[in-house]
């Protein structure tokens, strides 16, 4: 039976005009609107999506991001974005031990807001009944702490996405399946005891952040890949995390950290899964019954994403 998919896509324009490796050296930026063209490419060749808009959502946005973020990081973002000049590259909103590599450059504070507020529509969707819905993100946000930044990340879109769902009574929980471990949504989800956080990535010495990760709490799970894995060995891995989320009893609604740099020649990853493999992935997360927020983060192989999207979205039809 087909099941209408929502897509949200208000990406406006915006340029990260610099990035930095773990040495301070200057690297190319993969983070562009081409690559958000390209997923929505994909997107677009799947007749049970449907377009929507997040634009009466920023208030509302706006409102959740000071309860996610805290107050002097939000400052910070607002009035960087709104200096004139070269963009601005602060260590103090680093997480510690995290070597700064993405600046604040004008307009990125009006693009992560609306970023965040296509998360809340998406959201929002699932608290008036909706069985999934897919918020197109862009800059993504699984790397923003509640204080802090990187990785092209400036405020967290899945973070955001939770706590909607939480106001409206929903149990909820945070599945990241990107590439990169999530720790700027495990820092915000560390006192979270009732949001549950799973996040399935490479290891974190050879890959962003480069520094070792623990889970702060005991719902927190993390399932770190030293090498890349198959794609049975990676989907065993999920089922077997989600398994306690498909419990009725327990879990209504997951919302999807979806990263498509797991694809084979992503220039931010470094494993081999096939563009197909994601439809495999979005029939791994609709078999649990929950609500599923599906909430863009990484992918960087522009020859690839329109692809990946594709099949992820097939998969959830």
């Amino acid at each position: 039976m087909t099941r209408t998919l929502p897509v949200i896509h208000d990406a406006g324009t915006f340029q990260l005009t610099s990035f930095r490796d773990r040495t301070g050296a200057e690297m190319p930026v993969h983070e562009t609107e081409t690559r958000i063209a390209r997923i929505v490419e994909g997107l677009g060749g799947c007749a049970h999506v449907r377009w929507m808009s997040a634009a009466a959502a920023q208030p509302q946005a706006m409102d959740v991001v000071e309860r996610v973020h805290a107050r002097e990081y939000v400052q910070f973002l607002t009035d960087a974005s709104a200096r004139p000049g070269a963009p601005l590259l602060d260590p103090h909103f680093a997480e510690p031990g995290v070597e700064p590599d993405t600046p604040v450059t004008p307009g990125a504070w009006t693009a992560a807001l609306g970023a965040c507020a296509s998360a809340v529509t998406a959201a929002n969707l699932l608290t008036r009944g909706a069985p999934q819905a897919y918020a197109v993100c862009r800059p993504p946000g699984h790397h923003a702490g509640r204080a802090f930044m990187g990785g092209y990340c400036y405020l967290n879109n899945a973070c955001v996405a939770a706590w909607v769902l939480r106001d409206a009574g929903k149990r909820v929980a945070v599945v990241d399946v990107d590439h990169h471990h999530g720790n700027g949504t495990a820092d915000i989800l560390r006192t979270e005891r009732d949001i549950p956080f799973i996040s399935l990535h490479a290891g974190t010495l050879g890959t962003f952040p480069y520094v070792a990760t623990q889970p702060h709490a005991d719902h927190q799970h993390f399932v770190p890949f030293d090498e890349s894995p198959s794609e049975e060995a990676y989907l065993d891995a999920l089922a077997a995390q989600l398994a306690p989320l498909a419990d009725a009893e327990a879990t209504d609604a997951i919302v999807i950290s979806l990263g498509y740099d797991l694809v084979a020649g992503d220039p931010h990853g470094s494993w081999q899964m096939r563009p197909s493999f994601f439809g495999r992935l979005a029939r791994c997360f609709r078999a649990t019954g929950r609500q599923l927020c599906i909430v863009q983060e990484g992918g960087y192989a522009l020859d690839q994403l329109a692809a990946c999207a594709h099949a992820f979205a097939m998969g959830l039809d």
